[in-house]
């Protein structure tokens, strides 16, 4: 049987040309010398290499990414931003886990909706855009994005967890109104938002973007828009109170209309 690819060959076509390689995997030309490492751990998501990234090669590599954010960050001073959780992993290292057409319709209507979010944005007085981003990925898309000020910001997590790299890198949204969306929802994306809630941040000015948020196709084989949002335990059993409230709930569209009018939602 042909090996699918674990990556979507046709994200380069929604960015500016000439950032993708021979193959179509997307990497931003400014982390080419670590070409070779960035494609194995794309490819092979393996908590072994250390949830902080403690491989010299990984550390080599933070550094730089960490000077690249620096160096493109716009500066948030809107009261509202979007916090975005690895809102490429699917499509840069899970999509060869789609099975049905079903799953694979979810997955390009939320890139979808993703690009739309970008490309309509509010200004930046009124929303920032921040992705919460592991250290590969970085590499690929989203360094791009923060290059052609598409999104203005970015925090790192650890590997495959959405947890900050750093505590104060999530200091500045302890006053902001937050929408989330992103993946996948009972893990990475449940923990970006479970820190936001009970770390950091009023629950009441939290939403979570309803259709612009992934189950992982790894637990959910025939659905990948949720029906209910985890905002703490685990995929296999929630229970009632572990469920993100539904009027906290916004469509794509809605939170467009919320942050360009700074409305809320009641």
């Amino acid at each position: 049987m042909e090996e699918r690819l674990h990556y979507d060959p046709w994200l380069m076509a929604r960015l500016t040309p000439g950032h993708a390689t021979m193959d179509g995997l997307v990497i931003n030309p400014e982390f080419k010398k670590w070409e070779e490492h960035i494609r194995e751990t794309i490819r092979d998501r393996q908590r072994s290499y250390g949830g902080r990234y403690e491989r010299s090669s990984d550390q080599r590599l933070l550094r730089g990414c960490q000077e690249h954010v620096e160096r493109y960050s716009s500066p948030l001073t809107a009261d509202t931003a979007v916090l975005l959780v690895h809102p490429f992993y699917l499509h840069l290292s899970h999509m060869g886990k789609l099975r049905s057409r079903r799953v694979r319709s979810d997955a390009n209507n939320y890139l979808n909706r993703l690009f739309h979010l970008l490309s309509h944005r509010p200004s930046r007085e009124k929303a920032g855009i921040v992705v919460m981003e592991t250290l590969h990925h970085y590499t690929s898309v989203t360094s791009l994005l923060l290059e052609q000020k598409l999104v203005d910001g970015v925090v790192f997590t650890l590997h495959d967890d959405g947890l900050p790299l750093n505590r104060e890198d999530f200091l500045p949204f302890l006053n902001k109104r937050l929408f989330f969306g992103g993946g996948y929802n009972g893990s990475c994306f449940t923990n970006s938002l479970g820190y936001a809630i009970n770390e950091v941040h009023d629950e009441d000015d939290i939403y979570v973007i309803s259709n612009l948020v992934l189950n992982s196709p790894l637990h959910h084989v025939d659905r990948l828009h949720p029906r209910q949002i985890i905002e703490g335990g685990s995929m296999v059993e929630p229970k009632q109170d572990m469920i993100f409230p539904q009027n906290k709930m916004v469509t794509l569209d809605r939170a467009l209309e919320m942050m360009e009018n700074g409305e809320s939602r009641e």
